[in-house]
């Protein structure tokens, strides 16, 4: 009972630490959870590859009524009959695990509930397929009641809606981190509410695809509008990729010369992104550390001159071509 992580997940598997779970069921999980009681469990990961849960509304409740001090979930590989959880199992959790710190989800959910109060950290990425109508109007609705959030991950989630994004960036004042890359719906719209909401944001991933979706190909939809924004207003930020942002354009370039904090900026398949500006980026940037620019998705991009790394001092450089990719 004073196991601090349990995985009942092959992937996250510890033979120190995990527990070999491939026939837990719903009421073996339930049993486990009640008779132990894990006062002390801080970390604990379900998969439904591993376990023969089909009801995660009962396993929720039972987190929430046996494990006071968890502070980090992950939930994965749930289809979507096994995923039709209610508010009341989520709030459970929140109301029951008041240390929890990190969520990690798989995307096929109808409801995540009303909010984690102590919650720092929500993951939810690669998740390629439409996501379903409920669980965006959850995560729209869940941000107002996570007002310590600081890490925000929907990495390739294709369709992340802007209005989740629109809902992060008003709420979560006190955001470091943003991960969006591949999310083909960001706006200039959401990214302003980010620069207006989110004046402590360090670090922003994002990185458009240059690659085809069923649809067709894809284009993204960030202009100089929003990134001129973000960068004027996010003055704490030192981690930027705007990879294949290919709308972007000079008033984007000349705001990235002259931001005080940016140490890394990732500006690769940009087709307005000339020598000179990568050449005034290394010479006038005030903190830049690394800089990697150049065509590596397959775009046509400018060719970034080798003459650059004469100015490059103690920077980190990194100039690719299509040909090198």
């Amino acid at each position: 009972s004073l196991k601090r992580e349990l995985y009942f997940d092959e992937d996250a598997y510890d033979s120190s630490d995990g527990v070999w779970s491939k026939n837990i069921t719903n009421e073996t999980f339930e049993k486990l959870l009640i008779l132990r009681r894990y006062v002390s469990l801080e970390t604990l990961y379900i998969s439904d590859t591993s376990c023969q849960i089909s009801s995660l509304p009962r396993c929720l409740g039972a987190v929430g009524t046996n494990c006071p001090s968890l502070k980090e979930l992950g939930l994965f590989g749930f289809g979507a009959d096994n995923w039709k959880s209610t508010d009341a199992a989520f709030i459970a959790v929140s109301e029951g695990c008041p240390l929890l710190a990190t969520l990690r989800l798989s995307s096929d959910i109808a409801s995540i509930g009303p909010g984690f109060p102590s919650l720092t950290t929500l993951c939810m990425p690669n998740y390629y397929e439409a996501m379903r109508l409920d669980l965006l109007n959850s995560l729209e609705n869940l941000m107002p009641g996570c007002p310590v959030l600081e890490h925000v991950d929907f990495s390739e989630c294709f369709w992340i809606s802007p209005s989740v994004i629109h809902s992060v960036g008003i709420n979560c004042k006190r955001l470091k981190r943003l991960d969006l890359t591949w999310c083909r719906e960001v706006t200039d719209a959401s990214l302003n509410a980010v620069a207006d909401g989110c004046p402590v944001l360090e670090h922003l991933d994002i990185c458009q695809s240059t690659g085809y979706f069923d649809d067709g190909e894809f284009q993204s939809k960030i202009t100089d509008a929003s990134m001129t924004k973000i960068l004027s207003k996010c003055t704490a930020l030192r981690w930027l990729n705007i990879s294949c942002c290919i709308q972007l354009a000079e008033a984007s370039f000349d705001y990235l010369a002259t931001h005080p904090s940016l140490t890394h900026l990732y500006a690769k398949d940009l087709p307005s992104l000339a020598d000179r500006h990568a050449t005034r980026l290394l010479a006038e940037c005030p903190s830049l550390q690394r800089l990697e620019v150049g065509g590596s998705g397959g775009m046509v991009c400018p060719l970034i001159s080798s003459q650059l790394n004469a100015i490059a001092r103690s920077y980190a450089f990194v100039a690719t071509h299509d040909s090198d990719h």
